[in-house]
């Protein structure tokens, strides 16, 4: 389990991404067209393409299957609209599949990965 922004807890349910936000509400986490990973499946470089919705603080982190937190990619202000980053991956990460998360004040939005 990872604490989440907005008070949630993140885990996984049936190989899910869900989040439980301390008000007793549950919600499976969005696997929509808002995030796009390419290369798929990951060796080392990729990009994400992400669309915000309001400027604020961002965090792209990087979990297992099980939810638990591997790597911190970035954490940063960031204003609203398209975006694109690149990232390298973490050189001990194991092959296999991964879930990337992206956390703002307007929610978390997660996309499962696989890793070359």
């Amino acid at each position: 389990m990872q604490m989440g922004m907005n008070s949630e807890i993140m885990f996984i349910i049936a190989a899910k991404v869900v989040s439980y936000n301390l008000n007793n509400s549950i919600s499976e986490l969005k696997n929509n067209g808002d995030i796009s990973i390419y290369p798929m499946p990951i060796q080392d470089q990729f990009t994400v393409n992400y669309d915000l919705n309001s400027t604020g603080a961002v965090n792209i982190n990087l979990y297992t299957m099980q939810g638990a937190l591997v790597s911190n990619l970035t954490s940063k202000v960031m204003t609203s609209g398209k975006h694109s980053d690149k990232f390298y991956l973490p050189t001990q990460l194991s092959a296999g599949n991964y879930i990337l998360s992206i956390e703002s004040k307007s929610g978390i939005s997660s996309r499962k990965i696989l890793i070359k």
